[in-house]
């Protein structure tokens, strides 16, 4: 019973990591390495339930990877889907405030 209750542990981290994989991934625009998506799951693993991306972009500086117990390869692997989450994140929010303003525009003259 123990052995089927490992394998079910097993699978869902597994389906956890590859959709978590998959999202970061579309939103980045990047493929990620092993290595990274490795550091990805496990700097995941420490953050509270609820937790949003920009949670994950703040624990993966070096000083936030280092007081989690990773190791130090992770803040490097984590370095550049960072920058790439963050990058998103700015476009999208000067997408909105354009959206905005084009929509502001038009009820004005209307």
């Amino acid at each position: 019973m123990v052995k089927n209750t490992q394998i079910d542990s097993e699978a869902l981290e597994a389906e956890a990591s590859r959709y978590l994989v998959d999202l970061l991934e579309k939103l980045t625009g990047m493929a990620l390495t092993k290595g990274q998506k490795s550091a990805v799951f496990k700097l995941a693993c420490t953050l509270p339930d609820g937790a949003k991306l920009e949670d994950f972009i703040k624990a993966s500086s070096s000083a936030a990877v280092a007081s989690s117990g990773l190791p130090g390869s992770a803040a490097a692997d984590l370095v550049s889907v960072a920058a790439a989450l963050t990058k998103h994140f700015d476009e999208t929010a000067s997408y909105a405030a354009l959206f905005k303003s084009q929509q502001y525009r038009t009820t004005a003259n209307d």
